[in-house]
Formats: C-alpha cells, structure tokens, sequence
C-alpha cells in the first residue's frame, strides 16, 4: 500500500498541577494502549494511528492553547472533539427540588 494517511488521537489531560491526579488514569491508559495502537482500519482502508497527549497544566488557559495548537498543527483539522460534559448545576426547578418563599 503506498502512503497511508494519518489519524492523529489528541488527548489534553491535567498531567501537572493542582488537578495532575484526576489526568493520572487517562494517562495511564495512553501509556499501556498507545503502543497497540499502530493502526486502524475503516471502510477497507488502514490508517497510521498517532496518540498526541497535550498537559493542561490544570488551567482552563493551557487546555484551550494546548486544543488550538494542536487542530492547527494538523495538515487538513478534521477535529472530532471528544469532552466531558460539566455536570448539570442544581436548580430551584429541576424536579424533585421544591420552591421556597414564593
């Protein structure tokens, strides 16, 4: 096969800081599956696989820095952002919360 195209997996985790031991698991996994991850087939291609890890310095800042860079560092972005969502904030009229002094 000539030359592959590349699938490049960007993962920007809380490697240091203040929130350094929530990014240890995920790091932990990168360093055990990165290296199976050689490449990948879809739709009866093969792509290279390259894992990109970016530390987010446990700052809002740095995390957004670290994502710019690396979707322009990328030949042609086709970013699939992948994200944990914040968890809801509790409100007076969510269900099960009753409304006081009306």
């Amino acid at each position: 096969m000539g030359d592959r195209a590349t699938v490049c997996i960007g993962v920007v985790v809380p490697l240091t800081g203040r929130l350094a031991p929530l990014g240890e698991p995920l790091s932990f996994v990168l360093r055990h599956l990165a290296p199976h991850l050689k490449e990948i087939r879809n739709a009866g291609r093969t792509f290279r696989v390259r894992v990109a890890v970016s530390d987010s310095r446990s700052e809002v800042r740095a995390a957004r820095q670290a994502v710019s860079d690396a979707g322009h560092a990328t030949a042609k972005p086709q970013n699939a952002k992948a994200t944990t969502p914040a968890p809801p904030r509790p409100r007076a009229d969510a269900p099960g919360h009753a409304h006081r002094g009306k």
